[in-house]
């Protein structure tokens, strides 16, 4: 299973932008940033790859976003990648 998400460093940014991504159609979820990618405030938004530039969009004006990850299971181990 490969997904790609953005974490955050505040909890309201990463309502925010998931908000603003809800009301523009963009299929999206809230859900705890795994651990792997040892970086923000424990919330990130999950994406699909379709759906990158809009989210870079709406991401850019958000101060405190930390960064797009692609999360990957292979034979039952996730590998988090910074893109």
């Amino acid at each position: 299973m490969t997904y790609l998400f953005v974490a955050f460093r505040s909890r309201s940014a990463a309502a925010l932008a998931y908000n603003k991504l809800s009301s523009l159609g963009v299929n999206c979820s809230i859900f705890s940033t795994p651990s792997a990618a040892n970086v923000g405030c424990g919330l990130s938004i999950k994406f699909n790859e379709q759906s990158i530039n809009e989210v870079r969009s709406i991401c850019a004006g958000v101060t405190n976003c930390a960064g797009f990850f692609r999360s990957m299971q292979t034979n039952g181990k996730t590998f988090i990648t910074r893109l």
